[in-house]
């Protein structure tokens, strides 16, 4: 199974998220800024301990590179995701 390409209203999710950290102003003080698409996407674990705790001892796998890694590696992320 093919996964869809993004829409440009589906990709607009970001920018309705004004939690990202901004570079500091003159004062040095960090403030919110609207999201782009060039975000990362947020963690879904704090830390290692509490992502091997909510995955019954296994450290979930990091795909943040697998697209790039591997041949058609967004169908394998979908395919992952969904179970198709």
């Amino acid at each position: 199974m093919q996964c869809e390409l993004l829409t440009p209203d589906s990709v607009e999710i970001a920018a309705e998220h004004d939690d990202y950290p901004s570079d500091p102003n003159d004062e040095g003080e960090i403030g919110k800024r609207q999201g782009t698409l060039n975000d990362p996407l947020w963690k879904p674990y704090q830390n290692e301990k509490e992502a091997r705790y909510n995955n019954n001892g296994a450290l979930p796998p990091d795909l943040t590179q697998i697209v790039k890694a591997r041949v058609n590696g967004e169908n394998y992320i979908f395919s992952l995701l969904t179970g198709n």
